[in-house]
């Protein structure tokens, strides 16, 4: 996904998205430091509550940390 310039982000082009300020692997590190093991849960909760609130770009954003959680756990 392309990024999004800061001037064109503050100049309100455009709704501001967690993708534009967000890192999914910097957002599981982050699931992982506050919620331990059950930062997958977590990730997943906050993915299907954007979901059912029609945020499918906050969606996609939280469905990646997922996925990136279930990598690590997968591979250690």
């Amino acid at each position: 996904m392309a990024e999004r310039k800061y001037e064109e982000i503050m100049a309100g082009d455009g709704d501001l998205t967690l993708w534009d300020i967000g890192d999914p692997a910097e957002a599981a590190d982050a699931a992982v430091a506050t919620y331990g093991p059950k930062a997958s849960l977590a990730a997943a909760s906050a993915a299907f509550t954007a979901r059912y609130a029609g945020r499918d770009t906050d969606f996609r954003f939280w469905f990646t940390v997922f996925s990136e959680l279930q990598r690590r756990n997968r591979a250690g």
